[in-house]
């Protein structure tokens, strides 16, 4: 698949993975437990999904605590700029250009 973005596709389609590497981000990824604790998603979707964006190299895990890499960092500036667009297109909150997914309480 030589498609850039057929290629990203699976893993940013993913119900979690943007939500994920934005907690990340702000450091609002305390460790995995309470990160648990503040969402809807499983334990055994959590791990996978973080395995996936270890494996895919957005992230890194040292001892409990994950943080974003170069390329993580990259990524979340196009995240951004998709946050921006659907303010501007889709009547979202200019909130959530700043906040935690979690925060606003529409994210499942």
């Amino acid at each position: 698949m030589d498609c850039s973005v057929l290629k990203v596709s699976p893993l940013l389609g993913k119900k979690w993975a943007i939500p994920i590497l934005m907690e990340i981000r702000l450091d609002n990824f305390e460790n995995f437990y309470q990160f648990e604790k503040r969402t809807t998603i499983t334990s055994r979707t959590l791990s996978n999904e973080l395995k996936e964006l270890v494996a895919a190299e957005l992230i890194t895990k040292e001892m409990s605590a994950y943080t974003l890499t170069e390329k993580g960092h990259e990524l979340c500036t196009v995240i951004d700029g998709m946050k921006q667009w659907n303010i501007k297109w889709n009547q979202v909150p200019k909130k959530c250009s700043v906040t935690s997914c979690f925060e606003c309480g529409k994210f499942p």
